[in-house]
């Protein structure tokens, strides 16, 4: 027969243990709720980063500089684009062989009322291009290095973010690259609308080297064709 102060103390450590079970399983049970709990803010957080983000951009954009630069964002807010090129390496060597030319075949469909020729670089030293560098575009036999003053107004750049209307490109035909010169002018407006194939190239003209980061072509179909396409063609 058990003693009754054995029983007594097996029935005090059963409860002991009992509780201390309970007081375990409550932990665990806490524990994953602030895991879960801890997830939902995470997220939560996430969420809000991205609005607030969402947010810094749409500020970066205010009114007046929408009125500041009312071309660029047209250009590139408003109107149909096709993007020739991104973030495309390009250089020419020191025997004068071209590295990195784009080349694409274009036709319209349809007539293009407005348009623009939106280009940016920068060289491989992190910088705007110089005197020494230039970008060279041409449609069919018109075009050539871009001049560079002739630009449209654009927001700042890290590098060289040059912007100008499709009726009226300015270009110099020979390098070296030289502001003092006087530029031809090309109407792209008025080469596409005729409706043929033309071979679009270009390339940047520096030894240095860099990266044609945007290039494209963003335009507005003539009331007369709504639905104008400009397109790449094989």
């Amino acid at each position: 027969m058990v003693p009754q102060t054995e029983k007594k103390n097996s029935g005090f450590l059963g409860g002991v243990f009992t509780a201390f079970l309970a007081i375990l399983l409550v932990y665990i049970v806490q524990q994953r709720s602030d895991n879960t709990t801890q997830q939902q803010l995470l997220k939560q957080q996430t969420q809000r980063i991205e609005e607030l983000k969402k947010q810094v951009q749409e500020i970066s954009k205010t009114p007046d500089e929408k009125a500041a630069f009312p071309d660029y964002f047209v250009a590139t807010e408003e109107f149909e684009k096709i993007v020739l090129s991104e973030n495309h390496k390009s250089y020419v060597d020191s025997s004068g062989d071209v590295h990195g030319r784009i080349s694409k075949k274009l036709k319209m469909n349809g007539k293009i009322a407005r348009g623009y020729l939106l280009v940016e670089a920068i060289t491989n030293k992190n910088t705007p291009l110089t005197v020494y560098d230039s970008i060279y575009t041409i449609l069919g036999f018109d075009g050539g290095h871009l001049y560079r003053s002739e630009s449209l107004e654009t927001p700042q750049s890290t590098g060289s973010l040059l912007l100008y209307p499709l009726r009226d490109i300015p270009y110099l035909t020979n390098v070296p690259y030289d502001e003092k010169k006087t530029p031809s002018n090309a109407n792209w407006t008025e080469t596409l609308n005729k409706n043929q194939v033309y071979v679009f190239q270009s390339f940047l003209s520096s030894r240095v080297g860099g990266t044609i980061k945007r290039l494209w072509i963003a335009y507005e179909c003539d009331e007369e064709t709504p639905e104008c396409e400009l397109e790449v063609v094989e």
